[in-house]
């Protein structure tokens, strides 16, 4: 999307009363671990490299539409467990460096 990025959307989203309970399933051209930690944080329900390999479309489709059956949180985690999921990935950056 050239005007706003995915996680800025999803964030937007998460704010929204009416919208925040919906999935979001981000595409990305970016998988590192640093963007897939934002995307968490973001609040995120799923993610996808692009370009997505059919079997994984389908299998973040079926939990995005398990979440809403069950009337589950559309985030993959809270908030706190994200920063816990930051700092683990800046421990593995550091030990590959």
């Amino acid at each position: 999307m050239p005007q706003v990025s995915g996680i800025t959307l999803t964030k937007e989203i998460r704010k929204d009363p009416g919208l925040k309970h919906l999935p979001v399933i981000i595409l990305t051209s970016d998988p590192t671990v640093e963007n897939v930690v934002e995307c968490v944080m973001a609040g995120a329900s799923g993610f996808l490299a692009k370009p997505p390999k059919k079997a994984a479309l389908l299998k973040e489709l079926k939990k995005a539409k398990r979440m809403t059956h069950l009337k589950q949180s559309p985030r993959l985690c809270d908030a706190e467990d994200a920063h816990m999921l930051e700092e683990a990935a800046t421990k593995l950056e550091t030990k590959g460096s």
